[in-house]
């Protein structure tokens, strides 16, 4: 069966993204990228601000929001 998330382009970690609402956020991890419960548990995007405040949004609804901000990964 294919995994419809795979379809998505996910963010890298350590990548900085702007959300629509111009606030900045920097991808910590990904998680559930081997879920045998997708519907459950979806690939989620785990994301810190600028103000330190971590957040979570699933994959699918990450794109919608997001747009990436520079193409290099902090290291």
């Amino acid at each position: 069966m294919e995994d419809n998330q795979n379809s998505l382009d996910q963010p890298e970690p350590g990548t900085w993204w702007r959300h629509k609402s111009g606030s900045r956020y920097k991808v910590i991890m990904i998680t559930n990228q081997h879920s045998q419960l997708p519907d459950k548990y979806p690939v989620t995007i785990v994301y810190s601000g600028e103000n330190g405040h971590d957040w979570s949004r699933p994959l699918e609804c990450w794109h919608g929001n997001m747009t990436p901000e520079t193409p290099h990964v902090d290291r």
